[in-house]
C-alpha cells in the first residue's frame, strides 16, 4: 500500500467539473476535480455533497445563500438542496460521495465516473473510465488510457466498480 498524492493526481488531467476517483471506502468514491467558471445547477436528492478546498477559492451557491471557501475550508451541501459551485479561478476540491452519485445530479448529464490509479511498481498513472450508469449490465466498454496508450475493452463485472492496483 502506498500513500495517495493527491497534487500528482490533480497533474494527470486539465479538464474543468470533470472529477477522477482517486480512492474508495464504505462505498464511496474520494475524488479530486479541478474547477473554473460556474457548474450546473442541481442536487442530490439521495446524499449529501461533500466539497474540500485543496487550492484556490470556490464559492458554492444555494438558493437560500452562498458559502464561500478558501484552501484548507470543507462545506457538505444537504442531500435535495439545490446548488452551484462558482470558481473566478481555477480550483482544486477533493469530494466524497456515494459510488455511482451522477455529479450534475442526473445521471443522463452527469461526467462518466474515472478512475486514476498509481502503479507503484513503476511510477506511473492508469486511468480508467468506467461510465457512471450502473444499471448498464456491465456490458458497456471501458476505455483505459495506461501509459500512455488507449485502449477498449469489454467491460467485465470484476471492473465495473473500481480500478484494482493488481490490474495492469
Amino acid at each position: 500500500m502506498n500513500a495517495i498524492n493527491l497534487e500528482e493526481k490533480l497533474s494527470t488531467f486539465s479538464q474543468h467539473y470533470q472529477p477522477r476517483t482517486v480512492a474508495q471506502f464504505n462505498g464511496h468514491d474520494v475524488m479530486v476535480v479541478k474547477v473554473k467558471g460556474p457548474f450546473t445547477w442541481h442536487k442530490h436528492d439521495e446524499t449529501d455533497d461533500f466539497f474540500l478546498v485543496l487550492k484556490g477559492r470556490i464559492t458554492i451557491q444555494m438558493r437560500e445563500g452562498s458559502v464561500s471557501l478558501g484552501a484548507g475550508e470543507m462545506f457538505v451541501v444537504p442531500r435535495g438542496v439545490e446548488h452551484c459551485p462558482v470558481a473566478d479561478d481555477e480550483a482544486h476540491l477533493l469530494l466524497i460521495e456515494p459510488t455511482g452519485t451522477p455529479n450534475t445530479g442526473d445521471s443522463a448529464t452527469a461526467a462518466r465516473r474515472v478512475v486514476i490509479q498509481s502503479c507503484s511498481s513503476i511510477g506511473q498513472t492508469h486511468i480508467e473510465h468506467v461510465h457512471r450508469n450502473r444499471t448498464c449490465g456491465g456490458n458497456l466498454p471501458v476505455s483505459r488510457e495506461v501509459h500512455g496508450r488507449r485502449t477498449t475493452r469489454p467491460r467485465s463485472p470484476t471492473s465495473a466498480g473500481t480500478a484494482h492496483p493488481s490490474r495492469p
